[in-house]
């Protein structure tokens, strides 16, 4: 796997593969393509959460993301039963789901590209691990 790009908050290692399968599932039952996710793992509240942002290529209802939310963990739980295991059990609590802007990855490998990075180098952001990357990802939230 890609460097800090396996999820685990209480022994449930999601992998990148995990999330592409459930984020591809979860655009497949809502009818909208996501073109690209990222997750934050929100370690400052006890049990710690998922914090999934998703980037659809189509308008969602932002009222309805508890909704999706439940859905999106339902599909996690399936491909990978110790997250749903260990959300039953209160070891890791409810996700947040927040739906990003139109193009906001490919913001990021744009500025990327400023940066000086070459096109080949800019990888996907998977995983919210710096600072950075949060501060930009979180700014791009629809409202």
């Amino acid at each position: 796997y890609r460097k800090s790009q396996l999820l685990d908050i209480a022994g449930d290692k999601i992998t990148e593969e995990m999330m592409d399968k459930t984020v591809a599932e979860f655009g497949k039952r809502i009818g909208t393509h996501i073109t690209d996710y990222c997750v934050f793992i929100n370690r400052d509240v006890s049990p710690a959460h998922y914090e999934f942002l998703v980037e659809p290529d189509k308008e969602m209802d932002v009222s309805k993301c508890d909704e999706y939310r439940e859905l999106l963990e339902e599909i996690l739980g399936e491909i990978n039963p110790v997250y749903k295991e260990c959300k039953d059990t209160n070891e890791i609590a409810p996700a947040i789901l927040y739906l990003q802007q139109p193009q906001t990855h490919a913001l990021w490998r744009e500025f990327k590209m400023m940066k000086g990075a070459s096109a080949n180098q800019v990888k996907p952001v998977r995983v919210l691990d710096t600072p950075m990357k949060k501060g930009f990802f979180y700014k791009l939230i629809q409202e």
